[in-house]
């Protein structure tokens, strides 16, 4: 079994560096460690051996393993933006003054009658009900995917 963890020399040697605080000495220590293993692995792996390509794509500076975007939450996320807009877009679009159609606009996601001033809950559904339907949706498909897994 392969052993984990930081070998000594190399948190000695980063303590004997000038101005050392615990926090740069460890920085420093796995810096040293990381460059040196990489040295070594490199050297050692013969050239006729071919490295599997990763899909993964790896950050510049960090050493740190950058993972690409899940397919599902994009698709969530662009589902939840056109639920909170549509409505609004739809009310936009129908004929009249631009005075008109943001009073419309603000009704449908407030609920509060330009006229009358007084709450609508079904102007408030017609505005937040596509964007309530998708967050229960998502909630229920990632229970029904937890439950399917567990099979």
């Amino acid at each position: 079994m392969a052993r984990k963890g930081l070998p000594s020399k190399y948190l000695k040697a980063a303590w004997k560096t000038p101005g050392a605080t615990k926090k740069n000495a460890l920085k420093r220590a796995w810096a040293a460690f990381r460059k040196a293993r990489g040295k070594s692995r490199s050297s050692s792996t013969s050239k006729s051996k071919t490295r599997k390509s990763s899909s993964r794509s790896s950050k510049s500076g960090g050493g740190r393993v950058a993972r690409g975007k899940s397919l599902y939450r994009s698709v969530v996320k662009l589902m939840k933006v056109g639920a909170l807009v549509a409505p609004g877009a739809i009310r936009a679009m129908e004929p009249g003054c631009t005075s008109v159609k943001l009073r419309r606009v603000l009704e449908t996601y407030t609920g509060i009658h330009a006229h009358t001033g007084k709450w609508e809950p079904h102007l408030a559904v017609r505005g937040w009900g596509p964007f309530v339907g998708v967050c229960v949706a998502e909630k229920v498909i990632a229970f029904v995917n937890r439950l399917l897994r567990s099979i």
